[in-house]
């Protein structure tokens, strides 16, 4: 009655995958109606992914990087229509039917970070349609993990005790996206990377992780960086400046610290940087474990230039975990600094040099 997903598995599958698909199975699943009227499954030819914040509704499934989101719309069948038609399922059969996807028997379930149901209007992504969708959501970094075999079974439950339609099985490899740096060069960092020396070179070189974010540092000839951006919002913080404008941007790497200081540079906004005093300004912070620390004139640097952009440079080795505020957060720790005694976040410091021998 409803298409089987063996192109859902495949593309999964692919997805996950550096390397070549062994074995995919998928099969329709039936039974378990709530009132032998309503049947619910998957259609995965109108499956959609979400990479980087951008919609595509016909991608290239392997070439799909960590962090990506694919969005599987749920439909629904009325047996007590004339001509049952298979139409997306809304946010009230999501609602009346206690509608949820997940994933069972897993192996390997350590590269998917979370599976859900969601409403796709209150996702508010651009281009996506109406409907309900099950959301399986990958990890943003698996670069330290060996590759690994992965089977995952993807069900549709109704009122949380029949399963319905469709089950998805799929095993691959998975393996890590790997770049040598040869020369003092820009090397693309957008997506989770790790970056190896190929034993000759050292020296300084520039990381671009898109959208006015860079790095230039100086790496060794047997170095070994795993870098890798995520812009997620720190909650605790949310919570204690609801009110406030800030930016995240946090280094997940766990390797990715440079013999010597480098410059990361972060270009900003500067309309969205200007506290109620009508100034641009830009507090520069640092979470180090649980602890909020502000940035002085040694480690960082705002230059608000002559247009609408302006720069935010941070002096360090060690990418870490980067917070920028409109307005001074009072629960930091300050350094002993007559800039922040002040109430300043924009000293200047020196940017001309990416890295220090």
């Amino acid at each position: 009655m409803l298409r089987k997903l063996i192109a859902l598995a495949v593309a999964l599958a692919s997805m996950l995958s550096m390397t070549a698909l062994t074995q995919a199975y998928g099969f329709d699943y039936g039974g378990g109606l709530t009132d032998e009227t309503l049947s619910f499954g998957f259609s995965e030819d109108e499956a959609v992914v979400v990479g980087n914040g951008i919609l595509n509704t016909d991608p290239n499934y392997s070439e799909l990087l960590p962090g990506t989101v694919i969005y599987v719309p749920i439909v629904v069948m009325d047996e007590r229509d004339q001509n049952p038609q298979l139409v997306r399922a809304t946010s009230k059969h999501l609602k009346d039917n206690e509608l949820r996807a997940s994933i069972q028997g897993v192996v390997g379930g350590n590269f998917v970070e979370s599976v859900d149901t969601v409403d796709g209007k209150k996702e508010k992504i651009k281009g996506m349609e109406a409907g309900v969708y099950a959301k399986i959501k990958l990890v943003d970094d698996y670069l330290r993990l060996n590759p690994s075999a992965v089977e995952l079974k993807l069900v549709l439950s109704v009122n949380k005790v029949s399963y319905q339609q469709t089950r998805v099985e799929f095993r691959t490899q998975i393996a890590n996206r790997t770049v040598e740096i040869d020369d003092n060069s820009v090397y693309g960092a957008e997506t989770p990377t790790k970056f190896k020396t190929n034993g000759h070179y050292y020296g300084d070189v520039s990381f671009d992780f898109g959208k006015g974010i860079t790095y230039a540092g100086r790496v060794t000839r047997t170095g070994v960086y795993y870098l890798n951006l995520s812009r997620e919002k720190d909650p605790s913080l949310s919570v204690m400046y609801p009110k406030f404008y800030m930016e995240y941007y946090n280094f997940l790497g766990g390797n990715d610290s440079f013999p010597s200081n480098g410059s990361l540079k972060i270009d900003v906004n500067n309309k969205k940087f200007t506290n109620k005093a009508g100034q641009v300004r830009v507090y520069t912070y640092e979470i180090v474990g649980d602890t909020l620390y502000a940035l002085d004139s040694t480690k960082a640097g705002f230059d608000k230039g002559s247009g609408a952009t302006g720069t935010v440079t941070i002096r360090t080795n060690t990418l870490g975990n980067y917070v920028l505020s409109a307005e001074k957060l009072n629960k930091a720790i300050e350094p002993d600094s007559d800039y922040y005694k002040n109430g300043y976040a924009d000293p200047p410091i020196e940017i001309s040099k990416p890295a220090e021998s």
